[in-house]
């Protein structure tokens, strides 16, 4: 009994120190950040047309994450993966030629919309610039749009506009 006048006066710190661990809990760390998308999801175009389905498996959490895209009348295998050379979030898949295509980030760690993007050449040699651009609305729902440049960057055009809504009770 005669350590609680010791404990006593640390009270309000020991109250602070919770109170700042419940606030960190809460908030979303940048390596963490897309383990929400784990799960089946359908997809639809801005006006609201389906457009296809998604099934996203978070392979190891905070870092690599699979996702199998069915839109567009193809399917499309896309990995997510949290790159230390790259400062966060990645987005690679397929290119035309099949080499591996990497989207790097150009928004904060942790920051959302989360901006991806790249410089390549197409198939006739032009030089185009790639901004993909995905939004959390909550746990079941995000956005993602994919637009093109053709002059780096003064103007842009939608390649796709799809909004992810997850499928209830899968």
């Amino acid at each position: 009994m005669k350590a609680l006048p010791v404990i006593r006066p640390l009270l309000p710190l020991l109250s602070l120190l919770s109170l700042t661990a419940a606030s960190a809990e809460g908030r979303q760390q940048p390596s963490s950040q897309l383990d929400f998308l784990g799960g089946d999801w359908t997809l639809s175009g801005p006006s609201g047309e389906a457009a296809g389905t998604s099934h996203i498996v978070v392979q190891l959490p905070g870092a690599m994450i699979y996702e199998e895209r069915r839109a567009e009348g193809g399917q499309l295998p896309v990995w997510f993966v949290n790159s230390e050379s790259a400062g966060g979030w990645s987005q690679l898949f397929p290119s035309p030629s099949g080499a591996l295509r990497e989207f790097r980030p150009s928004s904060k760690p942790g920051e959302w919309p989360l901006v991806l993007g790249t410089d390549v050449r197409l198939a006739d040699g032009s030089p185009a610039r790639f901004r993909l651009t995905l939004t959390r609305r909550s746990d079941d729902e995000s956005r993602r749009v994919l637009e093109m440049s053709g002059d780096s960057g003064a103007h842009w055009r939608p390649v796709f506009d799809f909004t992810y809504k997850r499928v209830k009770g899968r």
